[in-house]
């Protein structure tokens, strides 16, 4: 599997949310392609034990790895 890096914030609202940090090295599994036309654009991200949904344009491709840019959470804000 290539890694991506992520590269802007993101939230959302459910339980057990996966949480990337910027430069955090991730991991897309393209095994499971999102097929709802209204999610087109998300990618399963694994990331530190975690794993989940998260918009594909917050990633960029890294060569042999990849790191997250910017701060991404998709636990609720209080």
């Amino acid at each position: 599997m290539n890694r991506y890096r992520v590269i802007s914030r993101w939230s959302a609202v459910y339980d057990d949310p996966i949480i990337m940090r910027a430069g955090q090295e991730v991991v897309i599994d393209h095994t499971r392609p999102e097929e709802d036309p209204e999610w087109r654009g998300w990618v399963w991200c694994v990331a530190d034990n975690a794993q989940g949904w998260a918009p594909a344009q917050m990633l960029e491709v890294v060569e042999q790895g990849g790191a997250s840019s910017a701060t991404w959470s998709a636990a609720p804000r209080c």
